[in-house]
């Protein structure tokens, strides 16, 4: 965390005394490990020497990239029972106001869905990227359904901030998404049915 111990300073020198809170604020969410990780996944993603060197049989760090394999093969447990811990006791002791509640599970579960279907079927009539098969596109609709990821809620308790209040929204999201999420199913498949054609796919790559 040097380099941003470094650039926070520098900042600090740079605003002064009125925007000091500010940059401590964004220089403590820079430094969250979840973005760091998002980073990095991103430089090791488009640089092919980087990633000559951690994947493959022969790479010389090709222990490491077994190591986060094994770590990763937890981490979906790990996740399920951090939400089972989260949403036991309901929505807790946190009084967000209904109409916060209600606000985010329709942004959530109701728009953002609809924004996903325009920007992933946008995209390929755009022919932006071409899908190997119907589920290849299925997965990127309904990732655009689910509740607000569990990871939040943790981001909030290591920073206590509101780690209450989101664990309350958790709560909410995650039981009425069991009533939006097979409607917008259904849609996904009907959508797909009517924009994606394998046959077009294959004249496409011949």
């Amino acid at each position: 965390f040097r380099p941003l111990l470094l650039l926070r300073d520098w900042l600090l020198r740079v605003v002064g005394s009125r925007g000091r809170h500010v940059v401590k604020l964004v220089m403590r969410e820079l430094s969250s490990p979840p973005l760091l990780s998002t980073l990095l996944a991103i430089v090791v993603g488009s640089i092919k020497p980087v990633q000559d060197l951690i994947f493959g049989k022969d790479a010389p760090l090709a222990l490491l990239a077994d190591t986060l394999n094994m770590l990763s093969g937890c981490a979906v447990p790990a996740i399920l029972i951090s939400l089972g811990a989260t949403l036991s006791h309901g929505p807790g002791v946190a009084k967000v106001p209904l109409r916060i509640i209600l606000s985010v599970m329709v942004c959530r579960l109701v728009i953002l869905p609809l924004l996903g279907i325009a920007l992933v079927i946008g995209s390929y009539k755009a022919g932006l990227f071409t899908p190997p098969d119907t589920v290849f596109m299925l997965v990127l609709l309904i990732q655009n359904t689910a509740p607000t990821a569990i990871l939040v809620h943790t981001m909030s308790a290591v920073h206590q901030n509101g780690d209450q209040e989101v664990s309350a929204l958790l709560f909410w999201q995650y039981l009425v998404s069991i009533i939006s999420i097979p409607p917008y199913l259904s849609l996904f498949l009907w959508t797909i049915g009517q924009t994606y054609s394998p046959q077009q796919q294959q004249a496409g790559g011949a």
